[in-house]
């Protein structure tokens, strides 16, 4: 009798359970996927940025390349993160970050010397930083976010003429949900 009870339990609250489905209306995730915007910071980057967010992890590249005019020089920043969502909530969330950045500047300048020759010349010089901390994503009229992280980075790591320097970092974006 036990066993008959048990398979009955057991048939009956199956029976509620796959009727709670509704098989008319798919379940989908309405979150977005790819965004693309602008976006600046110490460790991430600065410039044109594309996120890759399909789960709770996802990915970040920013960069931009300058160029000066007369051939005077450039910069460019390339930044590539790793983005972990802690909290998804409706309209903000809080997710952490890991972010490094690749930052090179090139002047060319020329000057005449006292004796009247002209001297052309060119200075380089590059740096590479890396940080981590957490962020806030305010989403906004159903397809944009305004995103502030905040953290710990260390700037200048590896450069010769620059002495590493660890201290709070901020980084700012704005996205477009594609």
């Amino acid at each position: 009798m036990k066993k008959i009870s048990f398979i009955f339990i057991l048939f009956f609250s199956s029976f509620l359970s796959l009727s709670q489905v509704d098989t008319k209306k798919p379940i989908t995730n309405n979150k977005p996927v790819h965004y693309i915007g602008l976006s600046g910071g110490g460790v991430t980057g600065l410039g044109f940025s594309y996120r890759y967010w399909p789960s709770k992890w996802g990915i970040q590249i920013t960069g931009i390349p300058v160029f000066f005019a007369n051939k005077s020089g450039s910069f460019a920043s390339i930044g590539l993160s790793a983005l972990y969502t802690i909290k998804d909530n409706r309209f903000v969330d809080l997710y952490g970050y890991v972010g490094n950045q690749y930052l090179n500047y090139n002047q060319n300048y020329s000057y005449t010397d006292i004796n009247g020759n002209l001297i052309e010349s060119s200075n380089s010089s590059s740096m590479y930083n890396i940080g981590t901390g957490f962020g806030f994503k305010f989403d906004f009229l159903d397809a944009f976010d305004f995103n502030f992280q905040t953290g710990i980075g260390m700037f200048g790591i590896a450069n010769k003429s620059f002495s590493t320097i660890t201290t709070l970092t901020a980084e700012i974006g704005l996205y477009y949900h594609l």
